[in-house]
């Protein structure tokens, strides 16, 4: 016997070195390797939940006053996510803190661990931006859950607002 053979029988209860079938078959949740198209199916590792808002639909903020740009629902499983905030500012905003988060509650700030934030002041010229990653995190669902990407920020003279993007991907 062989000592794949040997491994197929102690695991599986199968001999030979033909495919698992009928009762012996394992039933294991793992993505499937597929060509550069294809998608990772949900409930499988490695599957991708995203929702990105462009600057061009960037949300209005409002000093000191946090706000979701997006969010994004997970089933139960284990999942990694991350995100990234940009502000863009009219001529001449100026500002001095932003923050960005991933939360579970909308528009709150968690524990402060879990926020990236810029505790500067600046003004921003010619309508630019200023953008940063959110801290990621493993997260262990038992039960589906929304996560919202939300930010915050202390400005002044004209106007700011908030775009960016949520990721999950499903580790187990």
């Amino acid at each position: 016997m062989t000592i794949a053979n040997a491994l197929n029988t102690q695991l599986f209860g199968s001999t030979g070195t033909g495919n698992f079938v009928g009762a012996n078959q394992p039933t294991i949740n793992q993505p499937v390797i597929v060509g550069s198209t294809s998608a990772i199916s949900a409930g499988n590792v490695g599957e991708i939940i995203s929702s990105v808002i462009a600057s061009g639909s960037a949300i209005s903020l409002t000093t000191a006053t946090p706000a979701d740009i997006t969010s994004i629902a997970l089933t139960a499983g284990n999942w990694d996510i991350w995100g990234n905030v940009s502000f863009i500012g009219g001529t001449g905003t100026t500002f001095t803190f932003l923050a960005g988060w991933i939360n579970s509650t909308s528009a709150t700030m968690p524990d402060s661990s879990l926020i990236s934030s810029l505790g500067i002041s600046g003004t921003i010229t010619n309508s630019s931006s200023v953008g940063f990653c959110v801290p990621s995190f493993n997260l262990l669902l038992a039960s589906p859950a929304t996560f919202y990407l939300s930010v915050t920020s202390a400005f002044a003279v004209s106007t700011l607002t908030a775009c960016g993007g949520i990721y999950a991907r499903r580790r187990v």
